[in-house]
């Protein structure tokens, strides 16, 4: 455990796993203040920011990311330490732009002690050594790889001193501008009478694969599915392991053809009726 207490600002768009791990990391002795989504941390942080040593975010916080999140967050206020969480953990791709980034990464579902030596890297982590810098696109078109990228443009210290020119970036394709949306979920979604057959949502334009994955409440991964279109079916297994009253979370990400993310979706929430029939010998 660091050696004295830190003033985190948790950012977690899911209330439950939020108020789970605001409660974990006051239990490890540090001060926490918590934030839904990413204007809500920049508010905090305006107003807070003497209060605040460390952001703890969700790596896949709408509607561009976390990493996007610290790099705004930084630009504002100096370097700071931050530590990215991820529900898709094996996400290598992930991995490599965080820690070109400063930005460590942990795993969910993750156990005090993961959580405890995270905290203790994030806060030992160095600032980024500034790097050469060109004109970086408009914010609003900005993709989170570029956010990622553009990260290793912040000077380090603690003041916040100017970005020098970046490299110029490869040319992006004409469906790029659609990397900052958000894939929509349509079904299941809400209160259900029996166990889901399967996971719709809404196709992303210019999407290739698709990469979708069901969690339980505290953000254990309970399975995933890689697809071309924009559906899977559960299998029977995962039906029959689903139980009423049990709130169940789901999320998607669209991949382009050369695997870059182009949008994911927020979790979406389901739950079998308090009740209902469990177990896939009971859906029709």
């Amino acid at each position: 455990m660091t050696q004295h207490p830190l003033g985190i600002l948790f950012i977690e768009e899911h209330s439950d796993f939020r108020e789970a791990a605001q409660e974990l990391l006051a239990a490890l002795g540090h001060r926490v203040l918590a934030a839904g989504g990413a204007r809500q941390a920049l508010d905090l942080l305006d107003r807070r920011r003497h209060e605040i040593d460390l952001l703890v975010v969700d790596a896949y916080l709408s509607p561009s990311g976390g990493a996007e999140l610290v790099e705004r967050a930084r630009d504002r206020h100096g370097w700071m330490p931050a530590l990215l969480l991820s529900g898709f953990g094996e996400d290598e791709l992930l991995k490599r732009r965080a820690a070109a980034a400063g930005l460590p990464l942990l795993p969910v579902p993750f156990t005090a002690d993961q959580l405890d030596a995270a905290v203790d890297r994030a806060w030992a982590e160095p600032p980024v050594a500034a790097v050469p810098a060109a004109p970086a696109p408009s914010r609003a078109r900005r993709p989170g790889w570029v956010a990622l990228a553009a990260a290793l443009g912040l000077a380090a210290g603690t003041a916040m001193l100017a970005r020098r020119p970046a490299p110029p970036l490869p040319a992006l394709p004409a469906i790029e501008a659609v990397r900052t949306s958000a894939v929509e979920p349509l079904e299941p979604l809400g209160e259900l009478e029996s166990p889901p057959l399967g996971l719709a949502w809404r196709p992303v334009p210019g999407a290739a694969s698709y990469r979708v994955a069901l969690l339980g409440v505290d953000g254990t991964e309970l399975w995933r599915r890689q697809a071309e279109a924009p559906a899977v079916e559960l299998p029977e297994q995962t039906r029959g392991e689903l139980r009423p009253g049990v709130v169940y979370y789901w999320r998607v990400e669209a991949f382009d053809a050369a695997g870059s993310r182009l949008a994911s979706s927020d979790r979406a929430r389901f739950r079998l009726r308090p009740g209902a029939a469990a177990g896939t010998g009971d859906v029709p």
